[in-house]
């Protein structure tokens, strides 16, 4: 990228293929945000035309403002890496979502088995309102859910379990739930 600058300075026009490898730089996040900047000053000094000027300058603010380049890595090696460890994930969660589901309903709880969500919404039992049977869950029973009306007027009727503990854990907690009803 230094060269391309130095060579703008020079007032030397750039090919096409040496502009094309400017600007895959700085989408890629290859040139540091100083080399970017230098590259705008250049071409601006150089009288190139304004139109050109906005554009390059549009997408130094996009890839300036994005997540830092090492986020951006780790998402690149999560995704490329997403076969070793994204359907085990899924299966935990599918067991977990089975096992309170299963648990729940024996408790005589309302209770649909989601899709894909690490979260399961429950009719709050005898239309007591949510924040209040959250906090009856906690006091009683040891068990702190989210009451719905915390999440949003849509929530309100509704507790959330978070599928993030053990199976045993969360039949434990759908048995002790149940003798709130």
């Amino acid at each position: 990228m230094r060269e391309l600058i130095e060579k703008l300075k020079a007032n030397e026009d750039l090919s096409a293929e040496e502009a094309e490898s400017a600007m895959k730089q700085m989408m890629s996040g290859k040139a540091s945000e100083q080399d970017m900047g230098d590259f705008l000053l250049a071409l601006k000094e150089k009288g190139e035309s304004a139109g050109e000027i906005a554009a390059l300058a549009k997408v130094k603010t996009f890839v300036d403002t994005g997540q830092y380049l090492g986020v951006q890595a780790a998402g690149v090696a999560a995704l490329a890496s997403w076969e070793d460890w994204v359907p085990g994930n899924v299966a935990t969660f599918e067991r977990r979502r089975d096992a309170a589901v299963a648990a729940f309903r024996k408790g005589g709880l309302d209770v649909a088995a989601p899709k894909a969500t690490l979260y399961l919404w429950i009719p709050v039992p005898g239309g007591e309102p949510s924040e209040a049977f959250a906090l009856r869950a906690l006091e009683e029973e040891g068990v702190i859910v989210m009451p719905g009306a915390s999440l949003g007027r849509g929530g309100e009727g509704y507790f959330r379990v978070a599928l993030t503990v053990s199976e045993a854990r969360l039949e434990e907690a759908a048995t002790r739930l149940a003798r709130l009803r």
